[in-house]
């Protein structure tokens, strides 16, 4: 988790986050580990889940169970 929160402050440090920003629909950058680095506004308002809350986890978190 330590190294998704270091490579996620990396991430909101470039111009990167200006793009993803602008995105009007949902998108999210992860790492060779499949952990969420960097979730636009949009990927927040359509799951509902805000950026510091998935740093770190896998997209998996956003599969139904069954």
């Amino acid at each position: 988790m330590l190294r998704a929160l270091a490579q996620s402050q990396l991430l909101v440090q470039t111009q990167w986050r200006v793009l993803f920003d602008t995105f009007p629909f949902p998108a999210a950058v992860t790492n060779s580990r499949h952990c969420f680095l960097y979730v636009n506004p949009a990927f927040e308002r359509f799951y509902g889940k805000k950026f510091a809350e998935m740093i770190g986890l896998s997209p998996w978190i956003l599969m139904p169970r069954r």
